[in-house]
């Protein structure tokens, strides 16, 4: 489904309200054909990286940049899947390698707190949709974290101060 003649089309099969645009629900079925099977919880947080306008849905050209952002981090969870499992298993290192594929360096505690989030049945492995899941979630993380830099320099190394209101918009950005 990579032309944007495939795409508009399955994009009109789930906009059922022909509003010409997707709400959580019917971006969670959209996914749901492509066999990506993403919690609510996933699926809002994808369309909330996407919905520039934040209308709480999103148009056609948002959905495109959304699926391809999806197909992108399937991409570095396949290349770290040595096993061809259809799972990153942690303690051989796959998880944590495509992350940092995905574009995310991480020190051990964050990176241990954030699969533990992810990791819903505690099984040390993470599936395709959970990974991608993890992705949106630090993706919004670091959007939040930027939106209170006083500098230019690189979000990795740079430190912000936050207030209880600041910390606590910051924490419901995230979700």
């Amino acid at each position: 489904m990579s032309d944007d003649f495939e795409l508009q089309k399955w994009f009109s099969e789930v906009d059922k309200d022909e509003s010409g645009l997707l709400e959580s629900i019917e971006l969670q079925q959209a996914l749901k054909q492509a066999t990506l099977h993403f919690t609510m919880m996933s699926t809002n947080m994808m369309l909330k990286l996407f919905d520039e306008d934040q209308q709480g849905k999103l148009s056609f050209e948002q959905f495109k940049k959304l699926y391809s952002w999806i197909l992108e981090k399937i991409d570095a969870f396949v290349v770290h899947d040595e096993d061809n499992s259809g799972a990153l298993d942690l303690d051989n290192g796959e998880v944590l390698q495509a992350v940092i594929s995905a574009g995310f360096r991480l020190d051990s505690h964050s990176f241990n707190a954030a699969f533990k989030a992810y990791d819903p049945d505690c099984d040390q492995t993470m599936s395709r949709t959970e990974f991608v899941g993890l992705c949106a979630f630090l993706t919004l993380c670091l959007n939040t974290f930027c939106s209170f830099r006083v500098h230019n320099a690189d979000p990795e190394n740079d430190k912000i101060e936050l207030n209880f209101c600041q910390f606590v918009y910051a924490c419901a950005s995230c979700k």
